[in-house]
């Protein structure tokens, strides 16, 4: 759509129209539409991870393979430890994105600032997982799981 619009002056109400901005309103609620509809998109996926990263966070460290690995290889109750305290920062992290879009939408500034915050999240997952299976595999290296 061209972004400049002629005016025109109406005889019958002797004023300034602008021809066709009917359809530069609707268009411009398409678009806040279009938004909030990602943003509520976004919102359910988030929530969706959230359930997922808690289901599973809970499993681990309610596992009885955890109490096992602790009760054998106590010098291994750091990193349980350690890791046990990263799960609580990710669903900190977690909550945030969700707080983040609720109660941002939809300025395109705070679509920038969600876009850190979950690229950070998911650097911070990943090494989380790296450092499990780290974990794990010195836990069965030295026999004890």
């Amino acid at each position: 759509m061209n972004a400049s619009v002629a005016l025109t002056c109406s005889r019958e109400a002797g004023s300034v129209a602008v021809p066709k901005l009917g359809h530069v309103l609707d268009r411009i609620r398409e678009l806040i539409g279009e938004q909030a509809s990602l943003t509520r998109e976004a919102l359910e996926c988030v929530h969706f991870l959230q359930q997922h990263c808690a289901d599973q966070f809970q499993a681990e460290e309610q596992s009885p393979l955890i109490q096992e690995v602790a009760d054998k290889a106590p010098w291994l109750g750091q990193q349980v430890t350690e890791l046990t305290r990263e799960h609580l920062a990710l669903r900190r992290r977690l909550t945030s994105l969700c707080r983040s879009l609720e109660r941002n939408q939809p300025l395109p500034r705070c679509w920038e600032e969600f876009a850190e915050e979950f690229s950070f999240f998911e650097r911070q997952l990943s090494a989380h997982e790296t450092a499990e299976l780290d974990f794990w595999q010195g836990a069965l290296v030295q026999e004890v799981g």
